[in-house]
């Protein structure tokens, strides 16, 4: 699939993959590929033109996602305007994506940041020339950064994009600041009462 950054560049810092929930909670590898432009150029399948972003192994949470660690994903710089490709493969078929009447590289998901634009699955590992069927819409979320703000945007009809501003300060104290202004109620009694 491609992502096309909008005015702003971003920094992609993570994926969750939406995976099928019979494998909930057992461990997948994963890898993650990405070239500039868009992922039809130079040959889908010539991995000689991807540069690898994340590879390594992951548990799949009882929802059924597969969250990239952080410390496993080289983060992904995207200027303004710019189309990003992307190859996500595990090494099981259990990744889920939706099929689609829209064509490859037409937008299907979007927010004030990004486009996320309708790509191809790949029924063969490691990706041949004619292993690649569609179009399909990709389904997971990808962790981003603009600025100084954080994003979370969220595809495959899961859920609506979420952008926060992460807080200015961290607290000051431990302690708590405020104390109890009245003492508990009393006990009550071991035996009920009746009215």
């Amino acid at each position: 699939f491609d992502l096309r950054t909008a005015s702003q560049s971003i920094t992609m810092t993570g994926l969750d993959l939406h995976v099928d929930a019979r494998y909930a909670l057992t461990f997948v590898d994963y890898e993650v590929f990405t070239k500039r432009d868009t992922f039809r150029l130079h040959g889908q399948a010539d991995m000689g033109a991807w540069f690898p972003s994340a590879v390594g192994t992951a548990l799949v949470s009882s929802e059924g996602y597969l969250s990239v660690p952080t410390a496993s994903f080289i983060p992904v710089s995207i200027p303004p305007g710019t189309i990003q490709g992307f190859y996500v493969t595990l090494s099981s078929p259990n990744m889920i994506s939706r099929s689609t009447t829209k064509l490859a590289n037409q937008i299907y998901d979007l927010n004030d940041d990004l486009e996320l634009r309708v790509g191809v699955s790949v029924d063969s590992y490691p990706a041949s020339s004619d292993s690649y069927f569609g179009p399909m819409e990709w389904s997971g979320a990808i962790r981003y950064v603009r600025g100084n703000s954080v994003g979370l945007f969220l595809s495959g009809g899961l859920c609506n994009e979420v952008t926060t501003t992460p807080p200015s300060k961290k607290p000051t104290t431990s302690r708590p600041t405020k104390y109890p202004t009245s003492i508990p109620t009393p006990q009550p009694s071991p035996q009920p009462t009746t009215s």
